[in-house]
């Protein structure tokens, strides 16, 4: 079951591609995009084709048939007080539940986590506060 959307702006903790994989590629953005805004260049101004990321993952051969989520954390201005703990916690959940449309859940497979920024950050706290 292909997907291969790209999230509405604020949208996270989606499936990009579910293919059934053992192996799930998940993307975490940074501390102030989202998964859209974090991973798509647009530059219309150089007349050059956009790139999405997951896109380039999902297309590229060496990687076919890997499981691709977006995952994500609150960033509003106003999350002063959605600290490190409860981002690494909306992260979790989102491995842990079912996410739709694919209605399955990240958690069981093997994790490879490519985060910017603030999203190795998370990925990071959230492993090592998982194990414990």
């Amino acid at each position: 079951m292909a997907l291969h959307q790209i999230p509405e702006s604020k949208e996270n903790n989606v499936w990009y591609s579910y293919s059934g994989s053992d192996t799930v590629l998940v993307f975490l953005h940074g501390i102030f995009p989202d998964s859209s805004g974090c991973w798509l260049h647009e530059d219309p101004a150089a007349n050059r084709p956009r790139v999405f990321w997951p896109e380039l993952i999902a297309n590229d051969p060496n990687f076919r048939g890997l499981g691709i989520f977006l995952g994500g954390f609150y960033t509003e201005l106003e999350a002063a007080d959605y600290d490190l703990i409860q981002c690494s916690l909306e992260v979790y959940q989102s491995l842990t539940l079912p996410q739709s449309p694919a209605a399955k859940s990240v958690a069981p497979k093997t994790l490879i986590f490519l985060g910017l920024s603030t999203g190795g950050i998370v990925a990071r706290y959230m492993l090592e506060r998982s194990t414990q």
